[in-house]
């Protein structure tokens, strides 16, 4: 006769559906549910930091940056000095270098006056004329057209 060879004897079945499924179900559930409490969380965190930051701000702070602003903005004329420090490396070794600018700060104002008056003083340029740039001499004086350099007349290719 035949003889049936059991690879795992003792166990003459397939695991039970049932049992399966709801281990199964109840672990998406969970997943899901993990899931979408620690996104609130999260969202919510996220929500009251940006009312601490953004709403619940210390006023007199705010006051006092644009009292500050306004007051350099319409400062007197003075030269300020800027200084920035980079790290150079050079033949294997890091060099702290510090370099300063000097710049001029002028009242919103005056700048503004300065640029109309600026604006106002230069010449209009015809159409299709460009102005030269390269030294202030040369900045004032319009380019000349390509008909009056080639000689010919425009529009008609000669």
């Amino acid at each position: 006769m035949t003889e049936m060879y059991e690879h795992n004897p003792g166990d003459h079945e397939d695991p039970v559906a049932g049992p399966t499924w709801i281990i199964g179900f109840l672990g998406a559930v969970l997943m899901v549910v993990i899931t979408l409490g620690v996104s609130a969380l999260y969202y919510r965190e996220r929500t009251e930091q940006d009312k601490v930051v953004v709403v619940d701000r210390n006023p007199r702070e705010l006051e006092d940056l644009r009292a500050a602003q306004s007051a350099r903005l319409s400062a007197a004329a003075h030269w300020e000095n800027n200084s920035t420090m980079e790290e150079v490396k050079e033949g294997g070794k890091t060099y702290n270098v510090i370099t300063t600018t000097k710049s001029l700060i002028i009242p919103i104002e005056q700048a503004m006056a300065d640029v109309v008056k600026e604006a106002g003083a230069r010449k209009p340029v015809a159409m299709g004329q460009s102005e030269m740039v390269g030294t202030p001499e040369r900045i004032e004086q319009p380019a000349k057209p390509a008909a009056e350099t080639s000689g010919g007349t425009p529009g008609t290719g000669s």
